[in-house]
């Protein structure tokens, strides 16, 4: 349990620089979260603060599609993943918890 989102976000950005199972769940989650166009184009078209940033958009899309359609990554690109997903730990945790994933019970949040 954490008592607050400062914790949760410094623990998830542990788990996706360290964990690549992490890593690749919390990719799929966040292609999952682009808008169809931008899924088509590979590249962030709405300032809408869900999914990838601009600068991440092209390789992150092509890393989500691989993944979908062949079902792994190179080491190389597993690496690249560990290196760029913490910094998506807040965004995923705020939706976790506009999702009812993480909840606060007693001053802590549980998820």
């Amino acid at each position: 349990m954490f008592t607050s989102k400062k914790q949760m976000v410094d623990t998830l950005k542990l788990q996706l620089n360290t964990r690549i199972d992490r890593a690749i769940n919390a990719l799929m989650v966040l292609y999952s979260r682009q808008t169809e166009d931008e899924q088509t184009s590979k590249h962030t078209k709405h300032a809408n603060r869900v999914g990838f940033s601009a600068l991440d958009a092209e390789f992150l899309s092509s890393l989500a599609l691989q993944y979908k359609t062949k079902g792994f990554l190179s080491n190389n690109q597993q690496n690249a993943l560990l290196k760029l997903m913490p910094k998506y730990a807040s965004q995923l945790i705020e939706s976790s918890l506009a999702l009812g994933k993480i909840r606060k019970e007693n001053g802590c949040y549980v998820w």
